[in-house]
C-alpha cells in the first residue's frame, strides 16, 4: 500500500507539472512519421475490414430437456452500434462440452434484427452446453469474435452425468503486468487473478517471494478472485506468487520474467475528467521518442507523441475524447512496433433507462398481467427493436447477469468468462467498483485486432463473402478421378417445390461455388448439377455453411448441486407436461410470406393450365398440340426442345433450359415420357433469360400439382439431397384465461416462462402495452426488457412481480 501511495503522489504531481509539456510535444510531433504512419495503417484498416457484432437475448438460461430455448438476434456494426443491414443470415448453434454441435439454425436478418427457436429433445445429456452465434462474415475472424452465452440444460430422464468430486481443486493462477511485460529496476503494476475450474473467481490472499524466499509484496483479492500490486523486480531475479485460498489451500506460480531493458505503462485515473498514461523505459529506449494511439471501437480517439527524457514520458487524457466502452491504448516506439498495451473502460453515463411495469405487484393464479414499457423514446424516429421475456426465478434460474448493454459496451470486447457484467455498470464511482472495474482491464485480454495485421498495410483476403441478399450455399466442383477440383464448370442447384428456387454458378480457379438462393425456408430436398450432361466425370461437393471452428475458451465442468433436486423435479414435471398437454402448439411453426414467390424469370409469356384442354396421354401430344412457340423435333433419335425467340420471330439455334417443378432436365426423353396427367401448367419465355452467369435461350418450365417432382426421376447424376434452409418461425404458446370456464379448465398449466415476444411495438409516444397471463406456478417473475434503438442504443430493463404463494 505505502508503494502504491507514494507513486500515485509521484505521478499526480507530474500530471499537472509535464501536461504543458506534453501539449507542445503534441503540437511540434504528433504529425511525425511513426504516428503518422501508424494512424494511416489502422485506418486503412479499419477501411477495408467492417467488422459486425452480434448479440443473442435468450429467454433464459436454464432449461431442462423438452423445453424451447427462445432467442432474438441484434446484429450490429462495431463501430457505431447501429443495426447492421451488411449480413441477411445469422449462424445459431448450441455446441455441447465437447464443443460439437447438437443444435444448428439459420436466422433470417432484417436490418440487423431476426429470432428463432431450439426445441431441447429428450436424447441430449445434462451439462453445460454453449449458446454460439455468428454470420456468415464473421467467420473471416477469430471465433473468439462470435457470440457466446453458457447455458444449462438438465435432462431428467437420463443419468445425470455429474463430475465426480475431487479431494482437492485446482484453480488457474494468472499475473499479469500492466501494458504486457516487466522490465528490471522498473515499477510495474501486476494484476493476479485466481479462478476455479467453473471459471469463477475465489477470495485468496498471497504474497511474492524473491529467489531467497524473502517477502516482497503482499496483497489479497478484492472482487471477483481478482488483486493488483505495485513490483520492481531486480535484474537477474526469479519470482514467484503465493497464493491461499479460502479453502485453505496453498498454490504457486510463476511470475513473468523480466526483460533486462524495455518499456512499461502505467495508468492513474484519479483526476476528474482525466487520466495520465506513464511510460517507462530503460537501457537504450530510455531517449526516444514514443507514440500513443487510444482508440474505441474502430475509431481513434486520440493520437499523441512524446519524447522519453531519462526514462520517462507523461499523456495527458481528456475523458470527454473517449467514446464509451473498452477503450484500447498502445503504445508506439520510434519504429512504429507496439510496445506496451492495456484497456480503459469508460462507463456509460446517458444509458437510455426503459421504464417497465406491471399493473400490480402480485398476483393470483391463471390472472391477466398488464404489462407497460416506456423509453422515453421520441416517436418521429425510427422504433427501437426489443425483446421481452418473462420467467420465474429461484435456485435454477435466476435473472442473467449479462444483457445487450454489458455486452456490446464490456463483454464483447473482452476475451474469457466476464463474471457478472452487471456490477460494472452501477452508478456508483465507489472505490470497490474503480478496483475491479481497472482489475478486470488489467486481467482480460482484447479480442478484436492484432496490431500486427492492421501495420502490414496489406489488404486482407476474406474466404467467406457477406452473405448480402440470402444464404449462400457454397460447395466445390471434383473431378472422379483425380480428385482434383475443377474450374470453369457450369452448375445449378435447385429447390423444387411449388414455388421452387434455383440458382447457377461456374467454379472458379480452385473449383468453388457461391449459390445466392434467397428466402429458403425450412428443410428441402435440394438437387445439384452440372448444366452440361456430359459432364459425367465431376462430381459436386456442398460446403458446411457453419463454423467449424471450435470455441477459444472450454466449458466449465457440469457440476450440479444436489441440494437443488426438488426445483429441478418441478421443473421437469412442468415441461413434460407441457409436452403432452401442448405437443401441438409446441410445434406449430409460420413461414415468412413477406418475399416474393415469383419466378426468376418474372411473369412468363404464356401460361397453360393443361386441365383447361382436353387431357392427352402423351407428353409429345402436348407439347405438340397445345403448347405454341415451341419446335419439338427428333435428332439422332432424342427429342429436343427449341423455343420461339418471339421479338424476331425465329427460332433459337440451342435448346431450351426445361425445368421440371424448378430442377434443371437435360434429357428430354424424360420429358416426353412423364405422365401429362401429374403436370398442372406449364410456363413459357419466348426470349433470352439470364440465371447469374447462365444464360437461356429461353424457358420451357413444367409444375406439377404437389411441386415435387411427382415421381419423376432425375439424371443419376444429380445430388439429391435434405437442406436446412432457414429457420420457420414457432409460435409462443401463452394460453388466455378470460372467461370463467378457462379460469377453472382442469387441465394443467405449469408454465414458468409465462411470456416471449421478440417484437414489440411502440405508439407514436414511445409507449407499449402487452398483456399475458400468469400460469400454476407460483413463484417470484422476472420481467427483462432488452432492445436497441435505430441509432445504436442498447437498453435493457428489469421488473419482478409474485405470483401465488412461492
Amino acid at each position: 500500500m505505502e508503494n502504491y501511495l507514494r507513486l500515485n503522489r509521484k505521478i499526480n504531481c507530474w500530471i499537472w507539472v509535464v501536461i504543458p509539456t506534453c501539449l507542445l510535444i503534441q503540437s511540434a510531433k504528433g504529425q511525425g512519421s511513426p504516428l503518422r504512419n501508424v494512424k494511416s495503417a489502422f485506418d486503412t484498416y479499419q477501411q477495408q475490414v467492417y467488422q459486425e457484432m452480434i448479440y443473442v437475448h435468450s429467454d433464459k438460461s436454464f432449461y431442462v430437456a423438452g423445453d424451447i430455448v427462445w432467442f432474438k438476434l441484434y446484429n450490429v456494426e462495431s463501430e457505431t452500434m447501429v443495426p447492421s443491414g451488411l449480413s441477411k443470415i445469422a449462424y445459431v448453434e448450441i455446441l455441447n462440452k465437447d464443443l460439437k454441435p447438437v443444435l444448428q439454425g439459420k436466422i433470417a436478418l432484417s436490418r440487423g434484427i431476426g429470432s428463432g427457436s431450439f426445441y431441447l429433445p429428450f436424447s441430449l445429456n445434462s451439462g453445460n452446453y454453449l449458446l454460439r452465434a455468428y454470420t456468415a462474415w464473421m467467420k473471416n475472424f477469430s471465433p473468439s469474435q462470435f457470440f457466446e452465452k453458457e447455458i444449462t440444460i438438465v435432462n431428467t430422464t437420463k443419468k445425470m452425468g455429474l463430475m465426480p468430486k475431487s479431494d482437492t481443486t485446482d484453480y488457474d493462477i494468472q499475473f499479469l503486468p500492466e501494458g504486457g511485460n516487466l522490465v528490471e529496476d522498473i515499477q510495474s503494476k501486476v494484476a493476479c487473478k485466481v479462478v476455479d475450474r467453473s471459471g469463477h473467481g475465489v477470495d485468496f490472499s498471497g504474497y511474492i517471494l524473491s529467489q531467497a524466499n524473502d517477502t516482497l509484496v503482499r496483497y489479497a483479492s478484492q472482487k471477483f478472485g481478482t488483486s493488483s500490486f505495485y513490483f520492481t523486480p531486480e535484474s537477474n531475479s526469479r519470482y514467484k506468487g503465493v497464493i491461499k485460498t479460502s479453502d485453505g489451500k496453498v498454490s504457486t506460480a510463476s511470475l513473468p520474467a523480466a526483460f533486462p531493458e524495455g518499456y512499461v505503462m502505467h495508468l492513474t485515473d484519479s483526476i476528474p475528467g482525466h487520466i495520465g498514461i506513464a511510460v517507462m523505459a530503460s537501457g537504450k529506449y530510455a531517449n526516444l521518442p514514443v507514440n500513443l494511439i487510444v482508440h474505441t471501437r474502430k475509431k481513434i480517439n486520440l493520437a499523441k507523441s512524446a519524447q522519453l527524457e531519462n526514462g520517462k514520458a507523461l499523456f495527458d487524457v481528456d475523458k470527454n475524447i473517449l467514446r464509451d466502452g473498452i477503450c484500447s491504448i498502445t503504445i508506439f516506439d520510434e519504429a512504429s512496433r507496439p510496445v506496451c498495451e492495456r484497456l480503459y473502460f469508460k462507463r456509460p453515463i446517458h444509458k437510455l433507462a426503459p421504464s417497465v411495469k406491471t399493473d400490480e405487484n402480485a398476483y393470483s393464479k391463471r390472472k391477466k398481467v398488464t404489462l407497460d414499457l416506456s423509453l422515453g423514446w421520441p416517436g418521429h424516429t425510427a422504433p427501437p427493436s426489443v425483446s421481452i421475456a418473462v420467467y420465474r426465478t429461484d435456485s435454477l434460474q435466476e435473472v442473467d447477469e449479462t444483457n445487450i448493454v454489458s455486452y456490446l459496451y464490456l463483454t464483447s470486447e473482452l476475451q474469457g468468462n466476464v463474471e457478472s457484467p452487471g456490477y460494472y455498470f452501477q452508478n456508483n464511482d465507489s472505490a470497490e467498483i474503480q478496483d475491479a472495474t481497472e482489475n478486470l482491464m488489467l486481467t482480460q485480454g482484447w479480442r478484436r485486432f492484432k496490431w500486427e495485421e492492421v501495420l502490414q498495410k496489406t489488404s486482407k483476403a476474406f474466404e467467406f463473402a457477406p452473405e448480402l441478399e440470402g444464404h449462400i450455399i457454397t460447395g466445390k466442383v471434383i473431378n472422379k478421378s483425380t480428385g482434383e477440383p475443377v474450374p470453369d464448370v457450369t452448375t445449378f442447384l435447385s429447390v423444387p417445390s411449388r414455388h421452387f428456387q434455383i440458382a447457377s454458378a461456374v467454379s472458379d480457379e480452385s473449383g468453388n461455388l457461391k449459390f445466392d438462393i434467397k428466402n429458403f425456408f425450412g428443410t428441402e430436398e435440394i438437387a445439384v448439377q452440372t448444366a452440361n450432361a456430359t459432364d459425367t466425370g465431376y462430381r459436386i461437393e456442398l460446403a458446411n455453411p457453419f463454423s467449424e471452428l471450435p470455441p477459444i475458451a472450454a466449458l466449465p465442468p457440469f457440476d450440479y448441486p444436489i441440494l437443488q433436486s426438488h426445483a429441478l423435479l418441478t421443473r421437469s414435471i412442468a415441461t413434460q407436461v407441457r409436452n403432452v398437454f401442448n405437443a401441438d402448439s409446441l410445434r406449430a411453426f409460420y413461414a415468412n410470406s413477406s418475399f416474393d414467390t415469383t419466378a426468376f424469370f418474372g411473369v412468363p409469356d404464356q401460361k397453360y393450365f393443361l386441365d383447361d384442354y382436353t387431357r392427352f396421354n402423351t407428353m409429345e401430344e402436348v407439347m405438340r398440340e397445345y403448347i405454341g412457340n415451341i419446335l419439338v423435333r427428333r435428332s439422332e433419335g432424342h427429342f429436343r426442345y427449341r423455343v420461339l425467340n418471339y421479338p424476331y420471330k425465329l427460332f433459337f439455334e440451342d435448346d431450351a433450359l426445361v425445368l421440371m417443378d424448378g430442377v434443371p432436365v437435360s434429357n428430354i426423353d424424360k420429358i416426353i415420357a412423364f405422365d401429362p396427367l401429374k403436370v398442372q401448367k406449364i410456363e413459357l419465355m419466348n426470349r433470352k433469360c439470364f440465371l447469374g452467369p447462365y444464360v437461356a435461350d429461353g424457358i420451357i418450365s413444367y409444375r406439377t400439382y404437389t411441386g415435387d417432382l411427382a415421381g419423376f426421376q432425375l439424371d443419376p447424376n444429380v445430388l439429391i439431397l435434405k437442406y436446412d434452409g432457414l429457420q420457420l418461425q414457432r409460435e409462443f404458446y401463452s394460453p388466455k384465461y378470460e372467461t370463467e370456464e378457462q379460469v377453472n379448465s382442469r387441465e394443467p398449466d405449469f408454465r414458468n416462462l409465462l411470456y416471449w415476444s421478440p417484437v414489440v411495438s411502440f405508439s407514436t409516444t414511445g409507449n407499449a402495452r402487452l398483456s399475458f397471463y400468469t400460469s400454476d406456478v407460483g413463484g417470484k417473475y422476472a420481467v427483462v426488457v432488452q432492445g436497441l434503438t435505430s441509432d445504436g442504443q442498447p437498453f435493457a430493463g428489469t421488473e419482478t412481480f409474485n405470483v401465488g404463494n412461492p
